[in-house]
């Protein structure tokens, strides 16, 4: 094997987005999914699409992390721990998203497992979500006389990269950005939390007798974000209590 085939550059295409590494930064871990296709004894098992470039029809944000696992021996994660109550800094990559394109490009992970955010963690995320939309109905009652009395959240499954308030989409009444910005630490991460626990978090709110819940699953992906999930909070005026309201009503006593 020559050292110039050794150190060929090649371009791998995941997801529409670009990266460009050696062909030998890749054939050093053997025991990987692109380690063992690119030996020189796989070679007719490669099938670029433009020269030397490569397509994997992957998850392009997450691949930068496994990229990263070829140059330094070790997955460079990102800190799940940090004061980002999301999870997700500014990558936008779920730790969902990231474990899927670890195990498809299959990447040890044995010796990782310390930079995963653990159970407690994860569960301080999701009732970090429902609390935030608690306060979320908490204002909504307090606007009620405004003139809005519900809201319908879109979120994505795969949010934009360099915009964060596209990633959720608000049908509310005009300025209205308080909702927004108690839900914006969660942009990033609404989806799987809904993905994994969104009946019973419609359940436990639906208990209640002020208000109605619903999550729709839309299977129709856009084709820039995925699939998307739209939560529907609706408020009912029953929680008024009209005879009290007149009782300290001046005008009307």
């Amino acid at each position: 094997m020559s050292s110039s085939n050794e150190d060929e550059r090649i371009i791998l295409n995941v997801g529409g987005i670009k990266y460009e590494t050696y062909k030998s930064t890749l054939a050093a871990y053997p025991n990987t999914f692109l380690g063992a296709m690119f030996q020189e004894r796989n070679q007719q098992l490669r099938h670029p699409t433009n020269g030397n470039e490569y397509f994997f029809d992957r998850n392009g944000y997450a691949f930068r992390y496994i990229l990263e696992f070829y140059r330094n021996g070790k997955l460079l994660l990102p800190d799940f721990k940090d004061n980002d109550i999301s999870g997700h800094g500014l990558t936008n990559v779920s730790y969902k998203e990231l474990l899927q394109e670890v195990d498809y490009f299959q990447i040890p992970i044995e010796d990782n497992l310390e930079d995963f955010p653990s159970n407690e963690e994860l569960a301080k995320i999701l009732d970090g979500f429902i609390q935030t939309l608690k306060k979320c109905i908490h204002h909504l009652k307090r606007e009620f006389v405004k003139g809005l009395y519900q809201f319908v959240i879109v979120f994505y499954e795969v949010p934009c990269i360099n915009i964060s308030m596209e990633v959720i989409n608000y049908y509310t009444a005009p300025g209205n950005n308080t909702i927004i910005k108690l839900l914006k630490p969660y942009s990033a991460c609404a989806y799987s939390i809904l993905d994994l626990y969104g009946d019973k978090i419609t359940d436990k709110f639906n208990s209640r007798d002020d208000l109605y819940i619903s999550l729709i699953d839309c299977n129709v992906p856009s084709p820039a974000h995925g699939k998307v999930k739209v939560l529907h909070i609706y408020l009912d005026a029953s929680f008024f209590d009209t005879e009290n309201v007149l009782k300290h009503s001046k005008e009307l006593n």
